[in-house]
């Protein structure tokens, strides 16, 4: 049996222990918190920008036209910020997860799974899966935080493991 093939078994008859095994986000509600602090931030500049297109509506110097140009500039690098964040935050929510799941395990019964598939889906679940041969453990770490570990082999230096 060719090292990939264990680990390919493993994933496949562990992944009902992945599916149960989910931890809660440890980043989430630090994501949560970078957004509103994001919203806090960008009311600010509005508000500050507001100031300054009518300062320059009554008095128009190049300065004030450089300093709207940042404020307008601040405005959309927020704003592509907090859309990242709030992207990463919907992505990592427990039912997207719970779909996310269903379906990898939908692409793992059939009779001839798809592998680049199956490759995508665990992509869009994990940030990377450790393949730790000395323990014998296939280490799941999640997109959202955490991780959960599987057995794919005995220990090295166990009869048999490696």
């Amino acid at each position: 049996v060719l090292p990939y093939q264990r680990i390919e078994g493993a994933l496949y008859q562990n992944l009902g222990w992945l599916i149960c095994s989910v931890p809660e986000s440890d980043a989430g509600a630090g994501w949560a918190a970078q957004v509103q602090g994001i919203e806090n931030e960008l009311s600010t500049v509005r508000d500050d920008l507001e100031d300054l297109l009518e300062a320059f509506r009554s008095e128009g110097s190049a300065a004030q036209l450089r300093q709207i140009r940042e404020a307008e500039g601040r405005i959309e690098s927020l704003q592509e910020t907090r859309d990242a964040l709030t992207e990463r935050l919907a992505l990592t929510s427990g039912p997207h997860i719970t779909r996310r799941l269903r379906d990898l395990e939908a692409a793992t019964v059939v009779k001839e799974p798809d592998r680049a598939l199956i490759n995508t889906m665990l992509r869009q679940l994990f940030d990377r899966v450790v393949v730790d041969y000395p323990s014998g453990f296939l280490r799941f770490q999640w997109k959202h935080g955490g991780e959960t570990s599987v057995v794919f082999d005995c220990p090295m230096g166990i009869a048999g493991g490696g």
